[in-house]
This record gives structure tokens, C-alpha cells and sequence, in this order.
């Protein structure tokens, strides 16, 4: 299995720094799955189900305990110890989120409802933000050996520049901000892969304007 690489369709993930997108890193922690706090849960729950074994075992042996632990809702007694004050002492650093929602995108002959999956974790300390699947493409430089094959989409290619490799990217509205000296992105054509079409997303850099006027001037 190569890293960072869909196994499906063969794509490279896309990978941006949550601190460029605010917009986007604020629904993923808002409204994805704490990846974190679930498997602390689970952890939880093993704890208790051994726990409760360890004491089942002292009257009925260990064959009886499993059996009796078996019939016993261990998720509820979780729940219970969760609602009771134990999730108000639960500190989880860097928490990873993974969140999926759909969009509307106007594909061939018409519009069609495509899935973007999101995966938030954390790489020296600063919230990274894969993009898994999309029906958005971009043309961005290979990311450092610390996220190997993926596409960093924080130095993506300029107006459908195709230098670097072809990876999953967010949509673009998930990149612009109200900021007016922020690069721009935008639709910038469609590509084919695997009998499958795709957006293929561009920005078009300010700072790249800004010195053409002045050359101009």
C-alpha cells in the first residue's frame, strides 16, 4: 500500500495547513467525527468490561465471568460514567477528526452529487488537513518526506500550472477568504482519469499581479 495515495483510484491525497483555511478546519472540528475521543471511548470500554470480569471472576471463575461480562451493556455503563462528570476531566491534545460531506458539481451533462472526505490530524504541532476524496483535482509540488506522496495544496500550481503531481483537492470556495491581498481559486478546467471526469482547481497568486502591474507601471 503506498502512503497517502487512494487505493481505489490511485489519486495522491491533497494536504493543506488547517491555519490557511480556516473556514474549512472550523466544520471539520464542528461537524466531523472526533477520531480521538472515540477511541478513547473504546479504550474505556475495555477497561471496564475487564474491570468488571476481574470482579465477576472472584465469585463465579473465569469461564462464568465472560459469559455473565458478555450480557452486561458496557456502553451504557461508558455513557453513564461519561454524562456523570468524567467528560468534564478529559483532556485530549491534538485531536484527529475525519469528516465527509457532499457537494453539487456540474460534471458532463449535468450537475451530480460527489463526496469530499476530510481527514484533520496533526504533524509538529500544526493541524494538517487531507483531502482523501474529491471531485476536485489540483496540480501542486510533492509534500516533504514527512507526508510522503501527497500533494501539498499550500503551494498549488498558478492558472492550471501543471508542474508537481495531480492530487485530491478541496473545493474552492474552501480556499478563498474575504482577505483581498489572499490568492484566488478558482475552476480552471476538467481532467479524466480512470473514465472519471474531475474539477481541476488553480489559484491565480496576488502577489504574481501585484508585480506584473508594477512592471507594467
Amino acid at each position: 500500500m503506498t502512503a497517502n495515495v487512494n487505493t481505489e483510484t490511485g489519486i495522491p491525497y491533497g494536504v493543506v495547513n488547517g491555519n490557511n483555511v480556516p473556514y474549512l478546519i472550523d466544520e471539520i472540528q464542528t461537524s466531523g467525527d472526533d477520531l480521538s475521543y472515540a477511541a478513547f471511548k473504546r479504550e474505556l470500554r475495555e477497561t471496564v468490561a475487564a474491570a468488571l470480569r476481574g470482579v465477576v471472576e472472584n465469585h463465579t471463575g473465569k469461564e462464568c465471568a465472560a459469559r455473565i461480562v458478555e450480557s452486561v451493556d458496557c456502553d451504557e455503563i461508558v455513557e453513564s460514567l461519561l454524562d456523570s462528570g468524567l467528560n468534564d476531566r478529559i483532556e485530549i491534545d491534538e485531536s484527529e477528526y475525519a469528516h465527509e460531506t457532499t457537494v453539487s458539481v456540474d460534471i458532463g451533462n449535468g450537475a451530480a452529487d460527489c463526496k469530499v472526505k476530510y481527514l484533520q490530524g496533526w504533524l509538529g504541532g500544526a493541524p494538517l488537513i487531507w483531502i482523501l476524496e474529491s471531485p476536485y483535482l489540483a496540480y501542486a509540488p510533492v509534500c516533504s518526506p514527512c507526508v510522503p506522496n501527497a500533494g501539498d495544496l499550500d503551494n498549488m500550481g498558478d492558472d492550471g500550472e501543471t508542474g508537481g503531481i495531480l492530487c485530491y483537492c478541496a473545493p474552492p470556495d474552501d480556499f478563498n477568504s474575504d482577505d483581498e491581498s489572499a490568492d484566488e481559486y478558482r475552476i480552471a478546467g476538467e481532467i479524466e482519469r480512470n473514465g472519471k471526469t474531475y474539477k481541476i482547481v488553480a489559484k491565480t497568486a496576488k502577489n504574481a499581479e501585484t508585480a506584473e502591474t508594477t512592471e507594467t507601471e
